[in-house]
């Protein structure tokens, strides 16, 4: 079963290691910690699941929790669900933690598809709400990258995934993706 480790650090060379993160998954998979506080309480982007080869029985959701310490969700928010026939059908995964804008909350994700050649893994944005940033307010239509090319071949085939992005003082925002789980 997947749990959501959690450690802490200062310089990121040395870590503490805390208590997995509980909740009232059976499985809590791709966890990210929102950029700031919410209402005084740490916000974390999960993924329930009640198994893992059932991957399509939640989305992208949202939990509280007064401390990372001894992290604990009691209710999960569905923030941006799985849905028939797009290209989150199969499952959907927070990315790296979402940009704060002028707008809302911008969020990179991926979702997974079935595909005569298998699951394909494109990123696709949306956007949250300031003050509440469970909920969706800007939710464009198809993908924003999907693998091409040699970057449809490698270990596991068909994906590309991000691994963060930052946005420059100017505007500009430099995305960190990989593809096929065999190059960055």
């Amino acid at each position: 079963m997947a749990s959501c480790g959690i450690a802490r650090t200062k310089d990121l060379i040395e870590r503490e290691r805390l208590d997995d993160l509980k909740s009232n998954a059976l499985q809590q998979r791709n966890c990210v910690l929102h950029p700031e506080f919410v209402d005084g309480k740490y916000m974390i982007y999960t993924r329930p699941q009640k198994s893992f080869i059932e991957t399509g029985d939640s989305g992208i959701c949202a939990g509280f929790c007064d401390s990372m310490v001894h992290a604990a969700i009691e209710n999960e928010i569905m923030v941006d669900p799985s849905a028939y026939h797009t290209i989150k059908e199969v499952k959907n995964g927070q990315g790296p933690a979402p940009l704060k804008t002028s707008k809302g909350w911008l969020h990179l994700a991926h979702g997974v598809s079935r595909t005569a050649a298998g699951l394909r893994y494109p990123l696709y944005l949306f956007m949250t709400d300031l003050k509440e940033p469970w909920q969706v307010i800007k939710r464009p239509g198809g993908h924003f990258i999907e693998p091409l090319g040699k970057e449809r071949i490698g270990d596991v085939s068909n994906v590309v995934f991000c691994n963060g992005w930052i946005l420059d003082d100017d505007g500009t925002v430099l995305i960190y993706y990989s593809s096929s789980d065999t190059r960055m």
